[in-house]
């Protein structure tokens, strides 16, 4: 819970450092679920600048994001440090002196910012590069500092100091005896002042354990980040890493101890570690690469089965927290000291199964030789899917980026997300570069995978988009064609219907258009699980049989008591502030199965196989 001074005085701080006047065009990128989004929406209103407003998921694509700066002329952004290396990577000199030469002041935050890739946004641009740094519990930002010209050049480490507190906070850092630490030396960053969060809702005990007394100011509370930072001489902070199992990948935390503990709770196995590491050191440059890795060792000493092990996290772990690879050991490797070696533990090799017929043409090999280099393993087969092979929405950003430099024509991400596959892409790179083709991924349907079974129709989150669902071509059998239910803008049905019956009649038509007969197996995530709930419904009324339906959500959904009418008048609050007729819910809830939300990829998995369809 953060209060209104807290974000004015946040507000306040930056219009007087950073001025904006009437001339200044804001860019509007971030989701409004981010914490960055309340700058972006408010600093401009208080300066009399312009907001602009980028298209939905515009911030995922780099070159949509350079037609947004040059179109509307921004003065003003903000790049989260891995997505500014995916619009770097988009950049040539010339289109970097077209898209950002209106940029004035570009702000990054929510990862250590890597010094050689503010280096590399200097050689490109003479826009100004600013590091920021904090938690939201602290709206939003409480330090800054300038990543561009002398201070620059005066960094000789591999991150950017996140610098000076704004005004009325302060930054502590403290020895274990909570006692202050000389400069250079390490200790705990703790952070004092207005902007302190008044706690977590709901969270009595994490609040407590946060949010404590300040030993130097009586009366006063500080937060406890976590982080570990020490005092340069210039009087800034340098971020140093974090004390505890807490880090960042893309942006979002990962808690690496609670992985461990959910692992070594999995049957059969004795130790378990999870890591963080870089894949291809040559995909990495100026971006947060890292991806999760679980190390097992069986307690048995038999062969651990690793997919359905896998599965069993997916069940008990956010998405974000789930490893992408989990690999047996005999052993865990140790130092000289007994503690675990975490720079012994050996890189997964993802190195592809030679299935189908090696790249031929140039535009297969040159297609090819993209997916090797980003993926970090060599690519000799034309089925080889960008997705299952470990690719994911910021590489498929630089997949994109790439290709358009190597083809010289527009390559979107969208593309990448229709076309995951060598042959499919190299396919789509040989027609001619028009409008429809630039438009791919971003229509009604967005086929993610196709087979010759049956089709899994995957419904999209308020974003209107459903490219995360991508992720299932790693996990679910080939033998599942994918497909994607979405409402493209700006005309599509969450714009355009009044309510949610009317979005659930149109994407039926869609269904109904793209496979007249069932058996029909329908999954949502977050807002799509309730239109596959009013799918699932009409499909019942109109006796057309559906076999499954899911709700995907990627962390763990706690279950309120309290009996059919509970939950029936709280599905009703949800559905009115969605403008939705509440009386015509009813019926339509009530003839779903009892227990409708499903743990997160479970029931997938038990789907019937292709040759139990005709059961």
């Amino acid at each position: 819970m953060v209060g209104q001074t807290a974000i004015v005085n946040r507000l306040l701080w930056m219009q007087d450092h950073y001025p904006l006047t009437a001339d200044d065009v804001v860019a509007q990128k971030t989701p409004c679920s981010f914490d960055v989004s309340v700058w972006e929406f408010f600093w401009p209103f208080i300066a009399g600048a312009k907001l602009v407003m980028a298209e939905p998921e515009a911030h995922r694509d780099p070159l949509a994001m350079q037609r947004f700066f040059a179109q509307y002329g921004v003065t003003t952004t903000h790049f989260v440090p891995s997505m500014l290396a995916a619009f770097i990577a988009s950049l040539t000199p010339a289109s970097a002196g077209k898209s950002c030469a209106s940029l004035k002041r570009v702000f990054c935050s929510g990862e250590a910012l890597p010094t050689a890739l503010c280096r590399e946004w200097e050689t490109l641009t003479n826009a100004p590069l600013h590091n920021l740094y904090g938690p939201t519990e602290a709206a939003v930002d409480v330090s800054w500092y300038p990543a561009c010209g002398d201070e620059l050049a005066a960094v000789d480490g591999n991150s950017i100091p996140i610098g000076y507190p704004v005004w009325n906070t302060g930054l502590r850092i403290l020895d274990a005896h909570m006692q202050p630490v000389p400069p250079g030396v390490a200790g705990d960053l703790y952070l004092t002042g207005i902007q302190l969060a008044q706690g977590y809702l709901g969270r009595p005990d994490l609040t407590a354990s946060r949010f404590i007394a300040d030993p130097f100011a009586p009366g006063e509370r500080m937060y406890r980040t976590g982080d570990v930072a020490r005092w340069l001489d210039s009087g800034a902070v340098e971020y140093l890493g974090r004390s505890d199992d807490q880090l960042k990948i893309r942006g979002q935390r990962i808690e690496l101890g609670e992985i461990d503990r959910v692992m070594q709770t999995l049957p059969d196995v004795e130790q378990a570690v999870a890591h963080a590491c870089v894949f291809n050191q040559a995909a990495a440059t100026g971006g947060d690469a890292r991806q999760l890795v679980g190390y097992l060792v069986s307690h048995s000493g038999l062969p651990l089965d690793l997919p359905a092990l896998q599965e069993k996290l997916r069940q008990k772990l956010p998405a974000h927290m789930v490893p992408v690879v989990l690999l047996q050991l005999a052993g865990l490797p140790l130092s000289a000291n007994g503690k675990l070696d975490r720079k012994a533990l050996p890189l997964p090799d993802l190195t592809p199964r030679v299935k189908g017929r090696a790249p031929q043409s140039a535009t297969e090999i040159a297609v090819a030789a993209a997916f090797s280099r980003l993926l970090g393993c060599e690519i000799n087969d034309v089925e080889s899917d960008f997705f299952a092979l470990g690719g994911h929405s910021l590489l498929a950003m630089k997949l994109a980026a790439q290709l358009s430099q190597t083809f010289n024509r527009q390559v979107t991400p969208g593309q990448v997300m229709v076309a995951s596959d060598v042959a499919q892409l190299s396919k789509l790179l040989d027609t001619d570069d028009d409008e429809r083709s630039r438009n791919l991924g971003f229509g009604p349907l967005l086929p993610l995978r196709e087979s010759d079974g049956p089709t899994l129709f995957c419904f999209h989150p308020a974003s209107g988009f459903a490219w995360q669902f991508s992720v299932l071509s790693r996990y679910l059998s080939p033998s599942w064609s994918i497909m994607g239910i979405q409402s493209p803008r700006p005309a599509g049905p969450m714009q355009t219907a009044t309510t949610l019956d009317e979005v659930c009649e149109h994407h039926l038509a869609t269904l109904l258009a793209r496979q007249p007969h069932g058996p029909y197996y329908l999954l949502g995530y977050s807002l799509g699980g309730t239109l596959a709930q009013g799918i699932a419904a009409r499909c019942a009324h109109a006796a057309k049989r559906w076999r499954f339906w899911g709700y995907w959500t990627p962390g763990r959904r706690k279950r309120k008591t309290g009996g059919k009418k509970r939950r029936m008048a709280s599905i009703r609050t949800y559905w009115r502030k969605l403008n939705v007729n509440a009386q015509r819910l009813s019926p339509l809830s009530r003839e779903m199965p009892p227990k409708p939300y499903l743990p997160p990829l479970k029931a997938i998995m038990r789907m019937p196989s292709v040759a139990d369809d005709g059961a």
